[in-house]
């Protein structure tokens, strides 16, 4: 069983700086794609703003952010589009399509979730 300490979205800083994405060695940036998975950005250097922290004693701190630039959101938005449609889903049965039904809804590519290891703050941020 996985324990997590939150922090508050109200409490928590609002940190800008960047996440340094390596995909393949260690640093990991992802999406929740348009059908409700897990889509991987390409390795890059990501400017983001942290909206929430917590820290997990199997995988460490874990951030979720929003991306700042808006050439970011729009490979954020290319990579998540997988191509299903929810009505695809039917065929899984009622839960399926409902819950990618509401995932297509909830759709953000600027929202994105990595390790605190792989983000490093703008000079005079705290993080």
């Amino acid at each position: 069983m996985t324990r997590t300490k939150t922090s508050s979205p109200a409490r928590a800083k609002r940190i800008i700086g960047t996440v340094i994405c390596n995909k393949g060695l260690e640093g990991y940036v992802w999406i929740v794609n348009d059908v409700g998975g897990t889509s991987f950005l390409p390795a890059w250097r990501y400017r983001v703003r942290i909206l929430k922290s917590w820290y997990d004693y199997e995988t460490g701190t874990r951030c979720i952010g929003r991306l700042l630039d808006p050439a970011d959101v729009a490979t954020a938005r290319l990579t998540g589009t997988s191509g299903f449609k929810p009505e695809d889903y039917r065929k899984y049965g009622d839960k399926n399509y409902e819950q990618t039904r509401l995932a297509a809804a909830q759709f953000n590519p600027a929202q994105v979730y990595f390790s605190s290891s792989d983000f490093i703050p703008d000079p005079g941020e705290q993080a």
